[in-house]
């Protein structure tokens, strides 16, 4: 008896550096019931694929190969030119700890046949979430998502968590200590009397790709404008016009520019389509056809570090309706020279959503979407406002929408994550702006910052936006 109702061993109580996600594997693979376990092959293959298993260290022996695996488990969330190559989804690299790993579970598994038939316990103090029963109807499903730590007031994650670049906005969340905040305008030289629409940033901070409607032909067209910057503190340049490489006399927008700054991916009308240069000083290219944008990607967004493409399945309903649960195609890529592998598209269930109104926009550890939507499901025209739904890991069902600025009722669209993952672009009409439509900028910060700069967030438009006038 004592067997059969005992706990089922945590690897990390014997290592606490195992990562979450190669625990959630073992745990999953001896799970005592049948049905909880993994049902086929390919079913581990993607899970174990989905672990964020660092590179070994050179120094270790190959004896000891199976110390890949004890390490921090939050993949980096910042991309830098050049680096591509060394995903985590890499799977070539890491033949070895992965097949280290595969040999734990597998040995698990066999031990999860043999192990009587009984409920599992655990005792992870962090929040967790186990994948419904896809038999049950949609709004069971969507009622299970509501226990993410992002949401769980009463079960956060540790305040003090070491935050560095590769921190997750998704823990930072979790802890209930951080918020996004509206940091800044990006001041009159970017934002004009007329609409910006939406805009991209380099990794290094230093080049800026927007879409305005600014002295246009004909009037009310869209073109795609670029501004650079010498260092982070230095004032935009005057912007300029992208040439007719780029911008036609279609509605071109929705500009995602690469983190080197190099290749320009953008809508003209409803189709996608990307132009490229040799370096900064060089001219774009003609822009051709975007590759990606085939099929069900006809319509999509990149993640930060290009290397997940994702896609609302429903942007717009035709009639204006309660919220209900909308879903997300995700497909995923081991590098920004791979192509994206259609079999491998993940169709995820998005709960409660109204009326999207554009793309959205994706972290790179795949935990955190921040999309717009209607403020007032039963009006058609009640506003937009900024959500957010996260989730602990890939492969995880999204929390519910909660509002990114819970205390701000003033329209906002258009979010796009820079490469920090802590920060985002967006559009709005606010006080203090310029035009029919600004982009800003918010910043995840500490609550207890957000609270004690509140006063000068005020009057953010006026000492902020010094730097670039």
């Amino acid at each position: 008896v004592q067997h059969r109702e005992a706990e089922i061993p945590s690897l990390q109580d014997q290592r606490p550096d195992v990562p979450d996600s190669v625990t959630a594997v073992y745990q999953k693979m001896v799970a005592k019931k049948p049905e909880d376990r993994f049902q086929s092959v390919s079913e581990l293959i993607v899970a174990l694929n989905d672990c964020h298993i660092p590179n070994p260290v050179k120094e270790t022996p190959r004896s000891k190969s199976k110390s890949a695996v004890t390490s921090n488990a939050t993949a980096a969330t910042i991309s830098e030119p050049g680096t591509t190559r060394d995903s985590l989804f890499a799977i070539g690299k890491f033949r070895k700890p992965l097949i280290g790993v595969a040999c734990l579970v597998v040995l698990a598994g066999i031990i999860a046949y043999s192990w009587p038939d009984s409920s599992l316990h655990t005792d992870n103090p962090v929040p967790s979430v186990d994948l419904p029963d896809t038999d049950q109807p949609a709004d069971t499903f969507a009622d299970s998502t509501t226990d993410l730590p992002v949401l769980s007031a009463g079960d956060h994650l540790p305040q003090n968590i070491s935050v560095t670049p590769e921190t997750s906005a998704a823990d930072l969340l979790a802890t209930g200590n951080w918020q996004w905040k509206v940091t800044q305008n990006l001041g009159p030289k970017i934002n004009s009397r007329e609409f910006e629409l939406g805009a991209d940033m380099t990794a290094d901070g230093l080049t800026l790709i927007y879409a305005s409607v600014r002295n246009s032909s004909p009037p009310g067209n869209r073109d795609l404008w670029i501004s650079t910057r010498e260092t982070q503190e230095a004032p935009w340049s005057a912007p300029l016009r992208l040439p007719p490489e780029i911008n036609t006399d279609g509605n071109e927008e929705e500009p995602q520019i690469s983190a080197d700054g190099l290749s320009l991916s953008f809508r003209r009308n409803a189709r996608w389509f990307l132009s490229t240069r040799g370096n900064l000083n060089a001219p774009w290219q003609k822009a051709i056809p975007d590759p990606i944008a085939v099929g069900k990607r006809r319509d999509y967004r990149l993640t930060p570090d290009g290397l997940s493409a994702f896609r609302p399945r429903v942007m717009i309903p035709q009639k204006v309706r309660a919220p209900a649960d909308g879903g997300l195609m995700v497909w995923r890529r081991s590098s920004i020279e791979d192509s994206f592998d259609d079999r491998a598209m993940s169709d995820e269930l998005l709960p409660s959503v109204t009326r999207f109104g554009n793309m959205g926009s994706m972290s790179n550890d795949g935990r955190l979407f921040i999309y717009n939507q209607n403020r007032d499901p039963e009006k058609e025209k009640s506003g937009s406002m900024l959500v957010m739904s996260t989730r602990p890991d890939w492969n995880h069902p999204w929390s519910k929408p909660i509002p990114l600025f819970p205390d701000d009722s003033l329209w906002a669209a258009s979010p796009r994550l820079l490469r920090d993952g802590k920060s985002i672009l967006f559009i709005s009409k606010r006080p203090g702006g310029y035009g029919a439509n600004d982009i800003w900028m918010a910043e995840l910060v500490k609550k207890s910052d957000a609270h004690q700069s509140e006063s000068t967030s005020q009057s953010t438009t006026s000492s902020v936006l010094e730097v670039s006038e």
